[in-house]
């Protein structure tokens, strides 16, 4: 048939900016890494889903943060979840929220599915950090939206 009545999924840049913001939640510092270039997808439903991967920080500083020894393993987890979750495009990293010995890492995807499957897997890589997620329907991008305006 003709491809040019087939609908073309629309994909992002590798190369992502990002935007760090600070505030407070809940009376706690907190410090916000917003992926910019995740705006070209709002409203694209094939990204409704929205999950996020919660680790808790073994050795949080006095104002909940990580230490720099700590941010080493985060980022190692950060590579491992990105690179797992967004190659072939199947969600993107559009936050990465710091607060009160926590970092939540908060993507967008296509299928909450495979997705679940795989997270066991990264956890395993990482015995020593307990891992919390979920899943929630947000062809919105509501949490997204609620951090487009500067802190």
């Amino acid at each position: 048939m003709f491809s040019l009545f087939k609908k073309k999924t629309k994909t992002y840049s590798s190369e992502s900016k990002w935007t760090v913001l600070k505030g407070q939640q809940q009376g706690h510092p907190m410090l916000v890494r917003r992926n910019d270039s995740a705006k070209e997808l709002l409203g694209n439903l094939e990204y409704k889903y929205r999950f996020g991967v919660a680790v808790v920080l073994l050795k949080p500083n006095e104002s909940g943060f990580p230490t720099t020894e700590e941010m080493k393993s985060l980022n190692l987890i950060e590579d491992e979840l990105s690179n797992k979750f967004e190659s072939k495009q199947m969600a993107i990293l559009v936050l990465a929220i710091t607060t009160n010995g926590m970092r939540e890492f908060v993507f967008y995807c296509r299928n909450p599915q495979i997705i679940e499957s795989s997270l066991n897997e990264i956890q395993a890589k990482f015995p020593s950090y307990n891992f919390q997620s979920y899943f929630q329907e947000d062809k919105d991008w509501k949490l997204y939206k609620e951090f487009e305006k500067e802190y």
